[in-house]
């Protein structure tokens, strides 16, 4: 399971923000400023205003039924005298907060004049040149207790600085790779799915573990092999539904649709099951698909009957 976990942590949430940048820019080109805007502000940050001081109160109780079972409630509780913007924490809906904050800084850029980019430096494999050692940088920031493949997390309403600069790096080439197409970027894709997956990955969480415990100096070897799988395994994605996922789906566009609330309610949901059959006397390989069959049918039902067509359906992903 912690493979698993490291496996999907190295790259999901990059993904993310590079094809929230495309968008971003695609919506800009087509609508304008003042449409991007407002659409952001509809679709972001209402949501984040809305569901934050419902979900997060909710998620913070079951975290504490959880650690107050297991006698280490107070290891995780804040400080009283802590100041109320450092103990404020997002939980899963920090990337909204990110959002926000990334098309504050496409506004800002948009209105300076940029140089020049040369096609074959955005548009083919020849941009790893210079995508890898630039996100390696803050790569190299990341503040470890024990061994992460992958960006560290910044939940809180003050974003970690070389978080923020990781993950801006993605929305800014997304953006970039709108108005140069992402064709070159995703060609040989096996190649770079196959690379990803059985060479960086496996040889980079190996690294991570052996710097962590016993040989610090080579935390930057792990962290080279860390940014390297995210692009190679970010391209060969986009390489893959390209040419596998050509046709339009009705199945597919309304899991499309149901994502956004999915997200949205799955942690309460999940921290909540977890917390209801910790002490089942079953195996954690009948559990763990048990929990996400289980909860993935309740947000989809939910999703259905109570989202899809209703205003709150409306109002996350628009008519």
């Amino acid at each position: 399971f912690n493979w698993f976990f490291h496996l999907i942590h190295g790259f999901r949430m990059q993904l993310f923000f590079l094809l929230s940048g495309f968008f971003t820019a695609m919506l800009y080109q087509r609508r304008g400023l003042k449409a991007l805007l407002s659409h952001r502000a509809k679709r972001v940050f209402l949501p984040l205003v809305i569901f934050t001081p419902i979900l997060i109160p909710i998620t913070e109780w079951i975290l504490t039924l959880s650690r107050t079972r297991q006698g280490d409630a107070e290891k995780f509780a804040p400080s009283s005298n802590a100041p109320w913007l450092e103990t404020f924490n997002f939980h899963h809906l920090w990337f909204l907060w990110f959002l926000c904050l990334f098309v504050l800084g496409f506004v800002l850029i948009s209105k300076i004049p940029k140089p020049k980019l040369q096609r074959k430096w955005v548009n083919s494999p020849r941009c790893l040149i210079w995508l890898i050692p630039l996100t390696l940088l803050p790569q190299l920031w990341v503040t470890r207790a024990y061994p992460l493949y992958g960006p560290e997390s910044s939940l809180g309403l003050i974003p970690i600085p070389s978080v923020l600069f990781y993950f801006a790096i993605f929305y800014g080439f997304g953006a970039t790779l709108y108005h140069f197409g992402d064709k070159g970027v995703a060609s040989h894709w096996r190649l770079k799915l196959v690379l990803a997956l059985f060479i960086l990955f496996p040889t980079g969480m190996l690294f991570e573990w052996w710097s962590i415990y016993n040989a610090p100096s080579i935390q930057w070897l792990s962290d080279l092999l860390q940014v390297s799988f995210s692009w190679l395994m970010i391209f060969g994605c986009i390489g893959f539904f390209r040419e596998k996922c050509t046709q339009s789906s009705p199945k597919m566009r309304y899991l499309s649709d149901a994502s956004y609330w999915l997200y949205l309610a799955h942690l309460p949901l999940v921290f909540g099951l977890q917390l209801a059959i910790q002490d089942w006397p079953l195996s954690c390989w009948i559990k763990f698909p048990l929990v996400n069959l289980f909860s993935f049918s309740l947000l989809l039902l939910s999703y259905h009957f109570l989202v899809r067509g209703k205003f709150l359906g409306r109002f996350l992903n628009g008519k």
